[in-house]
């Protein structure tokens, strides 16, 4: 039996495949923490911050 359409509705002209779950893109994530977690507010104390960064670090955020 012939099909009705020439080619697969779901792949149209492209060739592309449809039916598949999209690609999906991380986002990256920055977390900025400091130590210690309270000072007095006339207090000496040296505070030290740390920023760390996930996902793809290859680019700029």
């Amino acid at each position: 039996m012939k099909s009705l359409f020439p080619i697969d509705p779901l792949k149209l002209d492209t060739g592309l495949d449809l039916t598949t779950t999209p690609f999906a893109v991380a986002t990256p994530s920055v977390a900025i923490t400091v130590a210690p977690g309270s000072v007095n507010e006339d207090g000496s104390g040296n505070l030290v911050y740390t920023i760390s960064r996930t996902g793809n670090i290859s680019t700029s955020l």
